[in-house]
């Protein structure tokens, strides 16, 4: 019954918001009392840290496997971080709600995003050494990079809200191809090479399955 509350929390909070939903409307969309919901989990702040808990848990996987790593990694890793977003996106959408009502989890959130940046530094350290991505230089910052990349993932789904005019230009754009804006002027020539390698072969592959997909249905 407490997996069914949670994956019922989570549904109702993505669709209207963490803020406006209180938890007698999650025992409604249950089809249980109030009291019986208050059972299992005695308050919303109670109930957000069971969320959190499944969170941390789901990405406890998000490690770097053992094996020579490509810069399609970064894409892969880009990639199951904003799926991640948008599985919880009530979190990332109320997150200034959760900071000033329920600063417990929103210590317990920063910690698990703590592990990601460092997992991502990992990355770029790996990169630097097998000769894909330049060493740090004067006014080069990859701590500050990574900072940059984590605020693009995790605030990605907000600001397609926010920015909807098909008169900005770059309302289209992806947040993959956002994300190499920031790495490509740190790549090595040997790093290009692999990039636009990824580019030719792994991007067309996916292009035509998503054409023949589209062909299908």
């Amino acid at each position: 019954m407490k997996e069914k509350i949670i994956n019922t929390a989570i549904r109702v909070f993505n669709d209207y918001g963490l803020s406006a939903v209180p938890m007698k409307q999650i025992a409604e969309e249950l089809g249980i009392s109030p009291g019986n919901l208050s059972y299992h989990f005695k308050s919303k702040e109670i109930l957000l840290h069971a969320i959190r808990d499944r969170i941390a848990q789901e990405t406890s996987d998000f490690f770097l496997p053992n094996i020579y790593l490509t810069l399609h990694h970064l894409e892969v890793m880009v990639n199951r971080f904003h799926e991640h977003t948008l599985n919880y996106s009530f979190i990332f959408q109320d997150f200034a709600h959760i900071c000033r009502y329920y600063p417990a989890v929103a210590i317990q959130h920063e910690e698990i995003n703590l592990v990601r940046i460092q997992l991502g530094r990992k990355l770029i350290d790996y990169y630097i050494d097998s000769g894909r991505m330049h060493p740090e230089r004067d006014g080069v910052n990859y701590d500050y990079l990574l900072h940059t990349v984590w605020m693009l993932i995790t605030f990605w789904p907000v600001q397609e809200l926010t920015l909807t005019s098909p008169e900005y230009a770059l309302v289209k754009r992806d947040l993959i191809s956002s994300m190499w804006n920031l790495f490509l002027p740190h790549l090595t020539k040997m790093g290009f090479e692999e990039y636009n390698q990824i580019k030719k072969y792994v991007h067309s592959d996916e292009e035509e399955t998503d054409a023949s997909d589209e062909a299908e249905d």
